[in-house]
């Protein structure tokens, strides 16, 4: 398990608060002003050409493109995964974690009613934290507990056709290396925008990081000291289950929806009741795959121990010869 793995889990949930903490001090501080300005004053200014900052896509596409590509990614990570049942749980449980983040983060968002750098058809739209910022910083965070459970799990040969091996392997080597690029690239060149293109001032943008993280960090906390270990899973799928109308209600409730509209759509409902209908149908197979490791690391304790013993009784043997 890599260093940074473990940094993430263990000093994450701490990182998360001193960020919000350095947010919330520099709020109260009388240099406190320039966190809110708007590089680009949308209402009166028109943004840089399309061409600026590498990418000449505009910047709705290329958000678009971007998260496109990370479902795409994915998709051939479940499919190059042995153990494709538990990954799609795993990929499920994690978009309904961010789902509940989301809602969360629009809950807050009507609560601060901080409109600052809205503009057009949005103008007076609460504003006060950047979900790309969430977003993006949650996924790059993410994906990096998503392909070490997939070594955790991976140890076993692919089997069957040597051309069904190879395009495995094509997927796996190439495919999914050029997928994660282009949402390294593309989240970049979102985030950079999101800021210098005036769609958040900074203290939103900082919100939004601290939010990603402090999200990840739980999420992290639950996957390897819960999931991992097979302890609590149906409770805490409860909890979830319990949080996400909730968290739909209150967020809509706290929403200025009367003049903006409903903050979540009926398809970002549906496709969050998708997730859950394919959590619950591929819960066995996560199961499964504790109950086939944990047999595993009893066999290996039991190789250990038997060994241990060989070599105790060897000793023993070359100490009555001398």
């Amino acid at each position: 398990m890599s260093c940074f793995g473990t940094l993430l889990r263990k000093k994450g949930l701490y990182l998360s608060l001193a960020a919000l903490v350095t947010t919330k001090l520099l709020q109260e501080s009388s240099y406190g002003d320039w966190l809110d300005v708007c590089v680009v004053d949308r209402a009166v200014e028109q943004l840089p050409p399309v061409t600026s900052f590498v990418i000449p896509i505009r910047d709705t596409l290329l958000h678009n493109f971007t998260v496109i590509a990370l479902w795409i990614l994915l998709v051939v990570f479940t499919l190059t995964c042995p153990k494709k049942g538990a990954a799609i749980f795993l990929v499920s449980f994690v978009s309904i974690w961010f789902h509940l983040t989301y809602w969360f983060l629009l809950l807050v968002k009507g609560w601060l009613d901080d409109a600052t750098c809205s503009f057009g058809r949005f103008i007076g739209q609460p504003n006060s934290i950047s979900g790309h910022y969430c977003y993006f910083t949650f996924c790059f965070l993410s994906l990096n507990s998503l392909f070490q459970v997939k070594h955790l799990y991976g140890g076993d040969l692919r089997r069957g056709k040597p051309l069904k091996v190879m395009f495995l392997d094509i997927l796996e080597n190439y495919v999914s290396k050029l997928l994660l690029y282009t949402f390294v690239v593309g989240g970049t060149v979102t985030v950079y925008r999101t800021f210098f293109h005036g769609y958040h001032s900074l203290r939103q943008i900082l919100y939004g990081v601290s939010l990603g993280c402090l999200s990840h960090a739980l999420m992290e906390t639950v996957l390897w000291e819960y999931f991992i270990r097979g302890r609590h899973v149906l409770l805490i799928l409860g909890v979830l289950a319990l949080l996400s109308p909730n968290l739909l209600f209150f967020c809509t409730l706290l929403w200025p929806f009367p003049v903006y509209g409903y903050p979540v759509s009926s398809k970002q409902v549906i496709g969050h009741m998708v997730n859950w209908l394919i959590l619950l149908i591929s819960r066995n197979a996560w199961t499964d795959v504790l109950y086939l490791t944990r047999r595993k690391r009893e066999r290996d304790r039991k190789a250990l121990r038997e060994k241990h013993i060989q070599d105790v009784l060897k000793a023993n043997d070359e100490t009555k010869w001398d």
